[in-house]
């Protein structure tokens, strides 16, 4: 797809499952739980943790009751939320930050979540200079699909057209769309931890175009 941007186009994108996919954190994070817990150089409870959850297991019941020493689901969910992640952001991401900039348009990034989950994550992926304004649910004090999160970058930015890049169909399109902004969703993908069927919702929820990856964006 073409997209126009011009310095009067502000550009949000979503972070989770759009500018990286978050198995690879759920994998980042059960492999610094296993070297919290078991020897650096072993991947057996490593991937053990994968397995079970593939199986849609409860990954976490089983370390406590494997372990049996005092380890609690508080604990366990810290390590998981608060670690360092090693990510990196999906093909097409970085060439479509840069064009955007280079456009001169303005990124901003739209995200629910914690504050030290979501800035950590956008640190290990080396791209938190490139946007403009994080929006991020815990620290805004709402999350998406609320008309607040969004109305913050139209009262910011008058005047300018809006795009958002996002893949939770649930909650990620319903409100820009009806505020006019230009709506693209991330297709499934077997890497993502939300999957989505298209006949399932009605068109107030849908985006205007779908993209395989961000590779599929042109910005002129």
């Amino acid at each position: 797809m073409i997209l126009k941007v011009n310095e009067y186009t502000c550009v949000v994108l979503d972070l989770d499952d759009t500018i990286y996919f978050e198995y690879d954190y759920l994998k980042s994070a059960y492999k610094y739980i296993s070297n919290v817990l078991e020897n650096k150089s072993s991947n057996n409870l490593y991937l053990k943790m994968i397995n079970i959850y593939k199986n849609k297991g409860d990954v976490f019941n089983y370390i406590i009751s494997t372990y049996n020493n005092g380890l609690t689901l508080d604990y366990l969910l810290s390590l998981y939320r608060n670690h360092y992640p090693i990510i990196t952001p999906n093909p097409g991401v970085i060439d479509f930050l840069n064009a955007v900039k280079k456009m001169g348009g303005v990124l901003g990034l739209l995200t629910d979540g914690r504050s030290v989950t979501q800035r950590n994550k956008l640190k290990a992926l080396g791209i938190i200079d490139y946007f403009d304004e994080i929006v991020i649910s815990e620290e805004f004090g709402s999350e998406k699909p609320s008309p607040r999160n969004y109305r913050f970058f139209m009262k910011k930015y008058r005047d300018f057209s809006f795009v958002y890049i996002g893949d939770n169909l649930m909650k990620d399109f319903i409100i820009p769309k009806r505020f006019g902004w230009l709506c693209v969703a991330l297709q499934n993908s077997k890497y993502m931890i939300h999957q989505y069927s298209i006949s399932d919702f009605t068109d107030k929820y849908l985006p205007h175009f779908f993209i395989s990856s961000f590779k599929d964006i042109k910005v002129i």
